[in-house]
């Protein structure tokens, strides 16, 4: 854990009320950033942090977290779109819309006391990331933590991504402010077993073939870069306990792909071996898919799940995500509402938990 004490980066801000947005915001002029070792806080996901004036996200799910003790602190962020961020303090979580441009945006306001703060990209970025500057303290201290001792990543596509998850019915199609990873299945599964969890997940991707067929690189090309794009792969020195796999959605969209999906599925699951030797590998399938190829999607992950124990390794499991009991079934687009992905990462944190033997 690191501990920061009065090192404001103090940037000149105009301050201004913005209309629309949750948080007050001021424009900062352009100032030197806080230098790498004064940095404010610890940060979960495939984040770019090489560059000098800041940090990068653009994953949904990417996260930075800091306990502050004190009674004002700003967060400064460059946005290039009108991205979404779930803000939780202390465990109560607002949303706020982020301006175009740079911003320091008040979140403690001249109150005394202690305050675990994380903020949570809730969507997608197709176009340019967020640039996080730093949270800046006007006083007090920063202690930044560490990661927590249990590390899980989720490879996926619209589903884990929280694609509607907010909508009010499967009559509602895509918009930022219903799209939330927070509230995905594996984050969801996450708080429940104290666990950070990394999303690399796009909309419309498969592991072999897109939405519609789509000539966008699928999850296989992309899997491993910081960023959409032709970026550097994840360097991290931090190791997954658990790897989940929630691909196939897209694949069966236009039927079944047949026996080439089923050969790249146990590969990517070989690949994935390599790329994380000790990790649970789990392959999801479910709740969303074609009725007429839901069985052949089933059986074609599962039987790439049976070929790896078959050839020895014991510690690839398959879960079968279905709809939630109770409550309402569907967000937007017939994505799986908030209740059925609470209950997905329910059912997602119980068979971690047996893997794992944490019961």
């Amino acid at each position: 854990m690191s501990l920061i004490r009065n090192t404001a980066i103090r940037n000149t801000v105009l301050c201004a009320a913005l209309a629309g947005s949750v948080l007050s915001a001021c424009a900062v002029n352009d100032a030197p950033t806080a230098p790498a070792e004064a940095r404010t806080f610890r940060t979960v996901g495939p984040i770019d942090s090489t560059t000098a004036t800041g940090t990068f996200l653009s994953w949904p799910g990417s996260m930075v977290a800091t306990t502050f003790t004190g009674s004002k602190l700003d967060v400064i962020i460059t946005n290039g779109e009108n991205a979404q961020l779930d803000v939780e303090i202390n465990g109560v979580t607002t949303p706020i819309t982020l301006e175009r441009g740079r911003f320091a945006y008040p979140i403690i306001d001249d109150v005394q006391g202690t305050y675990d703060i994380r903020m949570v990209l809730r969507g997608e970025r197709p176009a340019a990331p967020i640039l996080f500057a730093g949270f800046d303290p006007y006083d007090g201290e920063i202690e930044i933590g560490v990661p927590a001792e249990l590390q899980m990543l989720v490879l996926g596509d619209s589903i884990s991504t929280g694609y509607g998850v907010e909508g009010a019915n499967q009559d509602c199609t895509f918009s930022p402010e219903t799209q939330n990873a927070n509230l995905a299945f594996g984050a969801v599964a996450g708080r429940m077993l104290d666990a950070d969890v990394t999303v690399i997940a796009s909309s419309g991707r498969g592991l072999t073939r897109n939405w519609e067929n789509d000539d966008r690189p699928t999850m296989r090309a992309v899997y491993n870069r910081l960023m959409l794009g032709e970026t550097p792969a994840i360097s991290s020195d931090i190791e997954m306990d658990v790897v989940v796999v929630h691909l196939g959605t897209n694949d069966f969209s236009d039927g079944d792909p047949g026996v080439g999906f089923d050969h790249n599925y146990e590969d990517f699951l070989v690949r994935l071996r390599a790329d994380h030797p000790n990790a649970v590998l789990i392959a999801g399938w479910g709740p969303m898919g074609r009725l007429d190829v839901y069985d052949a999607a089933i059986a074609s992950i599962k039987g790439a799940v049976e070929a790896r124990n078959t050839a020895g390794d014991d510690k690839v499991r398959f879960v079968n995500f279905t709809n939630a009991p109770d409550g309402q079934t569907y967000g937007c687009d017939y994505h799986p509402s908030a209740d059925t992905q609470f209950y997905m990462g329910q059912v997602l944190a119980a068979d971690i938990s047996e893997a794992l033997g944490l019961d």
